[in-house]
């Protein structure tokens, strides 16, 4: 099993995130995730140490078309998440997983998605 789909296993264990459509890469609109939660991770670079392996990925979290009424949910799921990366977090063999920033969102899409994205940075 690869990073990303760690963190996909990972996420779907907090609450609101286990029945997501989860994308590996760029998020592409399609009929039959229109009505459904969408998380997108996609690797944004990392350390150049050759020694030390530092990922960072990109974690964005949309919720159905047309439901701004999403944002209390899914700031809670995200806003759990950012907890958590407080007590020194790891899983799947990471030594840390360090939260790069803080979560942006909620953000309303076109498609009045709603949108929250974090960066997360895997000390390995």
């Amino acid at each position: 099993m690869n990073y990303p789909q760690k963190i996909a296993a990972w996420l779907k264990s907090y609450s609101g995130l286990g029945d997501a459509d989860y994308w590996f890469g760029a998020f592409q609109e399609n009929p039959s995730n229109k009505v459904k939660r969408v998380v997108a991770i996609s690797q944004q670079g990392g350390s150049s140490n050759p020694l030390v392996d530092y990922p960072i990925f990109r974690i964005t979290i949309l919720g159905p078309e047309n439901t701004p009424e999403e944002a209390v949910d899914l700031y809670s799921a995200t806003n759990e998440m950012r907890v958590s990366f407080r007590d020194n977090y790891s899983f799947c063999g990471t030594a840390q997983v360090r939260l790069m920033g803080v979560p942006v969102g909620p953000v309303l899409t076109a498609e009045k998605r709603v949108w929250f994205e974090f960066n997360v940075q895997l000390i390995i």
